[in-house]
């Protein structure tokens, strides 16, 4: 059950919006989403470091999108899918913080600590109302160092 129409939340909104512009760039490719390149297109050179960041935080950003709260959910389950998607997140910037140029080390660190202190609060919530509220209110992805590791991948990939 995923949510849907106007009652829905995005888990929060604001990392839909992030994986659509980063994903809008089709995981470094240089080309549009299902497009072939063709001989009058090119795209810069990317080192093959550069190319598996690019791989990695596609995958981040993937396991963020399409989920969403609505006040139709029990806690119980919105608190499943909550956890999952935080879970795959938390994982997912782990596996990428190796493969990060040294400059962004640090803001996958901070990344990774902001999602677990938001899993925390998520925990806590009393209702799907209060777990909605802090999905949108409470985001990490408003953070200086997620926004510094998406503002690379936009440059980089």
């Amino acid at each position: 059950m995923k949510g849907s129409g106007l009652t829905a939340v995005a888990l929060p909104a604001a990392w839909t919006i992030a994986a659509c512009g980063c994903l809008s760039l089709s995981a470094c490719s240089g080309t549009a989403p299902g497009a072939q390149p063709d001989a009058t297109t090119s795209s810069p050179a990317i080192s093959p470091a550069t190319r598996k960041f690019c791989q990695q935080i596609d995958n981040v950003l993937e396991s963020i999108d399409s989920h969403g709260l609505t006040h139709t959910m029990t806690l119980a389950y919105a608190r499943t899918d909550v956890d999952g998607v935080l879970k795959a997140v938390i994982t997912d910037f782990k596996t990428l913080e190796p493969d990060v140029p040294r400059v962004l080390r640090r803001s996958v660190r901070d990344v990774v600590a902001e999602f677990r202190a938001f899993k925390r609060k998520s925990d806590r919530a009393t209702s799907i109302s209060q777990l909605m509220a802090d999905s949108t209110q409470a985001s990490p992805v408003q953070s200086r160092s997620y926004l510094s590791v998406l503002a690379y991948a936009g440059r980089a990939c």
